[in-house]
C-alpha cells in the first residue's frame, strides 16, 4: 500500500514534465491554428508555470491541514477537465484559461503525494522546496 502514494507521486511528477514537453512541440500548430504572434504563443507555457510556481504554497499548506486526498483527487479531476478544455479549445483566450487551470491544479496533485516519499522529519520542507522547483521554470525562455 505505499507504493501507491509513490507511484501517484511519480505520475505527478511525470505528468508536469510530459506537459511541458507536449506543449512545446505543439506551439507551431498553436501558432498556426490561432494566428497569434509568437510572443502571444509563449504565454501558453509561461501562464502554466507562473500560476503552478504561484500555487505551489498554497496547495501545499491545504494538503498538509485539511484534506489531502481532497486536494489530490480535486486537482487530479479538474486538471483532466482542464486538458479537455485545451485540446477543445475554440480561442486562444480559452486555451490560456485551461492552461492557466492547469497550473492552478498541479500543486495539489504535487503536494500530496510528497509527505509519502519525504522523510517526517523533512516533510515541512515540502512547500518551499516545490516552490523552489517551479519558480525558475517561470524565468524560462
Amino acid at each position: 500500500m505505499q507504493r501507491l502514494p509513490t507511484f501517484a507521486l511519480g505520475l505527478a511528477v511525470g505528468l508536469v514534465l510530459a506537459d511541458s514537453s507536449v506543449v512545446i512541440l505543439a506551439l507551431p500548430e498553436i501558432l498556426d491554428q490561432f494566428n497569434v504572434a509568437i510572443d502571444d504563443v509563449a504565454w501558453v507555457l509561461t501562464l502554466f508555470n507562473l500560476v503552478l510556481a504561484l500555487a505551489a504554497v498554497p496547495a501545499a499548506y491545504l494538503a498538509r491541514s485539511r484534506a489531502p486526498d481532497l486536494v489530490c483527487r480535486a486537482g487530479l479531476v479538474v486538471f483532466a477537465a482542464a486538458s479537455l478544455g485545451c485540446a477543445l479549445a475554440p480561442s486562444f483566450e480559452v486555451l490560456l484559461a485551461c492552461r492557466a487551470l492547469q497550473g492552478l491544479c498541479m500543486p495539489g496533485l504535487l503536494t500530496v503525494g510528497a509527505p509519502y516519499v519525504v522523510p517526517r522529519s523533512a516533510a515541512r520542507c515540502t512547500a518551499s522546496t516545490i516552490a523552489g522547483w517551479a519558480w525558475p521554470r517561470i524565468d524560462a525562455p
